[in-house]
């Protein structure tokens, strides 16, 4: 990839979730082997982006003498040591079905924060910081530590997977049909609980209409959040 603006750059945020969309995919069928190799290739490129944030861009961020305080280095930085210690957690858990699912819907979670914090701040903020020339040398040493990244990892899923238990959201990863489970989860005493439990029949009905087994599942990666926030709630 080539780019031509620190902005351009700082959109390989949807790079990182193209990889890890394959590693949700691949999750209700692969062994623990299978999914090492799916994590190895979302690990290289998301480590890769971290460290070069925190070598070069955080440093020239805090060179402002007024960032926002919910995107100082220091906060860059804590949302880094979360994700890199989920990539960790995924590994270790490779072999646990459940508990790899659960890690990997947090991680896209922290990412996506993490991204949202990033341009509100530092994809506006640094433009006005680092000079044309630097950016350049910036860019090209980013293209080359890129280009030696491995192959992104993809997967077609071959079938549907086996539930483990009898969790809503293992019936969600393990692709089979959710809707009547979401029924059966009922509407919290909560404020938010009918607006909640609706939208997640809502996105149900949608998994379960669809035929193809790599929309299903990534249709599902958002519902699999909506039943957690649902059941959340109704614990309250």
């Amino acid at each position: 990839m080539r780019y031509g603006s620190l902005r351009d750059w700082l959109v390989r945020h949807e790079e990182l979730e193209r990889r890890w969309e394959e590693l949700w995919v691949a999750a209700p069928e692969v062994d623990a082997d299978g999914f090492r190799r799916g994590l190895a290739s979302l690990s290289a490129a998301l480590r890769l982006h971290i460290a070069q944030e925190e070598a070069t861009l955080i440093p020239a961020w805090e060179e402002r003498p007024d960032p926002p305080a919910n995107a100082t280095g220091a906060v860059l930085r804590r949302d880094h040591e979360l994700l890199l210690g989920l990539l960790d957690d995924l590994d270790r858990c490779a072999h646990e079905r459940r508990t790899r699912t659960s890690g990997l819907h947090r991680l896209r979670e922290v990412l996506r924060h993490h991204d949202a914090r990033e341009a509100s701040s530092i994809k506006p903020g640094l433009d006005a910081l680092v000079d044309a020339d630097t950016v350049r040398t910036w860019l090209g040493r980013f293209e080359r530590e890129e280009d030696a990244l491995p192959a992104a990892f993809r997967f077609e899923p071959g079938g549907r997977g086996d539930a483990e238990g009898d969790e809503p959201e293992d019936a969600v990863v393990a692709d089979a049909p959710v809707a009547e489970r979401v029924v059966a989860v009922g509407v919290p005493e909560h404020p938010k609980g009918a607006i909640l439990h609706r939208r997640a029949l809502a996105l149900a009905e949608v998994v379960d209409r669809c035929d193809d087994p790599r929309a299903r599942r990534l249709l599902a990666a958002d519902l699999w959040g909506a039943l957690h926030l649902l059941r959340i709630v109704g614990s309250r």
